[in-house]
């Protein structure tokens, strides 16, 4: 579940060369969301904190999938 987790934040180049979030940010992801805010809109400050929720959903999930694994 977590590598397909990892997996899934993959997706950045095929959406960034093909769509850029599509129309009306109907492919938009949050890693591509917060490439925008850094880079695009130059936004340093609340790209950051983007990341740092990222960072905190995807250690919350990883801490359920090891709790889960060791209840096994």
């Amino acid at each position: 579940m977590i590598t397909m987790l990892i997996g899934s934040f993959k997706v950045f180049d095929v959406i960034a060369y093909l769509t850029e979030g599509g129309p009306n940010n109907s492919s938009m992801v949050l890693v591509y969301r917060i490439y925008e805010e850094g880079f695009k809109y130059h936004n340093m400050g609340y790209a950051s904190a983007i990341s740092w929720l990222l960072f905190a959903i995807i250690g919350i999930i990883t801490a359920l999938t090891w709790k889960m694994r060791n209840e096994d």
